[in-house]
C-alpha cells in the first residue's frame, strides 16, 4: 500500500495581555502609532502596513504587507485578509507612505481601497480606514467622508460636561448636553461600530441616569438596558468591561426598588455585588468605592423587604469598604455617615438599642465635624453622589 506525504501548513498568533491594547478612537491616534513604523522608509520609498484591530476596536498588532518602490506599491489583499484571518481581527486599517510629502490620493490608492473594502464585506470584516501618511502629516479616507475626530471630541466634551451637571443639580444643561452627546455617539457608532459602541453604551448610561433623577423611570430603564446589552455584547470579545456592567446592573436594581419590584431589584443587585467582589478579591483597592455602594443600594432593599438582619449585615460592610476608600479620597465621610445611619436604623428595627444608639452616635459625630466647615461639607454631598 502506498502513503502519502504531504506537507502541513501551520500559522501562528501570539497574542499580548488583552489590558495593555491601545484602544482606537481616531485617525490622528492611528496616525501617530503607524508612523513608527515608517521611519526608515517615510522619504524613501513606498511600504504598506495594516493594523488589526479586535471587536472592541482595541489594537491586536501591526503588519507589513507590502514593499516596493519609490512612487508605489504593489499589495495583495489576500496577504491584508489572511492576517485578520489569522489574528481573529474583526476590523482593519491600511496604511501607506507617500515619499514625495504629498496626500493626494491616486486612482490606484482609490482602487486598492475600494477591492480591500469588498474583500472585507465578504468575510464579515470591516475596513475601517485607509490612511496616506508622510513626515509631517496624513489623509484618511474616512475622514475625507466623515470629520470623525472632531466629533468624537465634541461628543466626550458634551458627555463629561453633562455628567458634572446632572451632579451639581443643574438638570436643564445636564439633560440638553447629554441629549447633544448621545445624539454624536449613536452618529458615531452608527458609522464605526467597532470603535464607538462603547461610547454609545457610555452616552446611555448617562441620559439613563439623568432621566432616572427626572422621574422618567420608564426611559431610564430603557436606556439602561440598551447600555446593558451593548457592554455585554462587547464583554464576549473583550473582557474589560465588568466596571460598567455593574453600574448598569445596579442602577437597573435601584429603579426596580422604588417600583417595589424587589425580586428584579435582587436580581440585578446581586449580579452586580458579584462584580464588584470578584474586581475587590482581584485587585483589592481598586473600585472600593462602588462596592461599598452596591453594598449600601443592596441593604436599602433588604431594607424595604423586611430582611434587618441581611440589610445590617450589608450597611456594616459598607462602612467598612467606604472607610477603606476614604483613607485616599476624603470626600467619602458623608457616604460613611450615611451607610451608619441606615445600619443603626436596621438595628433600632431589631430591638439592638445599645448598638443602634452607638451607630447613631458615630454618624452624628461624623455629620457634626463635616457641617462645622459648610464648604467642606457641600463638597462632600456633591462628590458622594458620583
Amino acid at each position: 500500500m502506498n502513503t502519502l506525504s504531504f506537507p502541513q501548513i501551520t500559522v501562528s498568533y501570539k497574542d499580548a495581555d488583552a489590558s495593555k491594547r491601545v484602544r482606537i478612537h481616531s485617525s490622528k491616534e492611528s496616525y501617530d502609532i503607524l508612523k513608527n513604523f515608517y521611519e526608515d522608509c517615510m522619504q524613501h520609498h513606498e511600504e504598506c502596513w495594516a493594523m488589526y484591530l479586535n471587536g472592541a476596536g482595541r489594537l491586536l498588532g501591526v503588519s507589513c504587507v507590502s514593499r516596493s518602490g519609490m512612487n508605489s506599491t504593489v499589495v495583495d489583499i489576500r496577504i491584508v485578509l489572511q492576517t485578520a484571518l489569522v489574528s481573529h481581527a474583526s476590523g482593519i486599517i491600511l496604511s501607506h507612505n507617500h515619499p514625495s510629502g504629498s496626500t493626494v490620493a491616486s486612482t490606484p490608492d482609490n482602487n486598492l481601497t475600494s477591492q480591500l473594502k469588498k474583500g472585507c464585506e465578504a468575510i464579515g470584516i470591516q475596513l475601517l480606514d485607509h490612511i496616506i501618511l508622510t513626515e509631517d502629516t496624513y489623509l484618511s479616507y474616512m475622514d475625507k467622508e466623515f470629520p470623525r475626530i472632531y466629533e468624537y471630541k465634541l461628543y466626550s466634551i458634551l458627555n463629561r460636561e453633562g455628567s458634572i451637571y446632572t451632579r451639581l443639580d443643574q438638570l436643564d444643561k445636564a439633560e440638553e448636553s447629554l441629549q447633544k452627546s448621545l445624539q454624536l455617539a449613536t452618529n458615531l457608532a452608527s458609522r464605526m461600530p467597532l470603535a464607538h459602541s462603547a461610547d454609545l453604551a457610555t452616552a446611555k448610561m448617562e441620559m439613563s441616569g439623568l432621566n432616572y433623577v427626572l422621574g422618567k423611570n420608564e426611559e431610564a430603564r430603557k436606556g439602561f438596558c440598551q447600555a446593558l446589552d451593548i457592554f455585554r455584547r462587547l464583554q464576549t470579545k473583550e473582557p474589560v468591561y465588568d466596571h460598567p456592567i455593574a453600574t448598569v446592573l445596579q442602577n437597573l436594581g435601584v429603579i426596580c426598588r422604588h417600583e417595589e419590584k424587589y425580586e428584579d431589584a435582587e436580581k440585578f443587585l446581586k449580579e452586580a455585588l458579584d462584580i464588584r467582589e470578584r474586581q475587590h478579591a482581584q485587585v483589592p483597592y481598586s473600585f472600593t468605592a462602588d462596592h461599598a455602594k452596591v453594598c449600601r443600594d443592596f441593604g436599602d432593599l433588604l431594607v424595604d423587604m423586611g430582611e434587618n438582619d441581611r440589610a445590617g449585615e450589608m450597611f456594616e460592610k459598607a462602612v467598612t469598604l467606604y472607610t477603606n476608600a476614604a483613607e485616599k479620597s476624603g470626600h467619602l465621610k458623608v457616604s460613611i455617615a450615611d451607610s451608619i445611619y441606615a445600619w443603626a436604623d436596621t438595628r433600632l428595627d431589631s430591638e439592638e438599642y445599645d448598638r443602634a444608639e452607638s451607630l447613631f452616635k458615630q454618624a452624628l459625630s461624623i455629620y457634626s465635624r463635616l457641617t462645622d466647615d459648610k464648604t467642606s461639607y457641600d463638597m462632600a454631598r456633591t462628590w458622594s453622589r458620583m
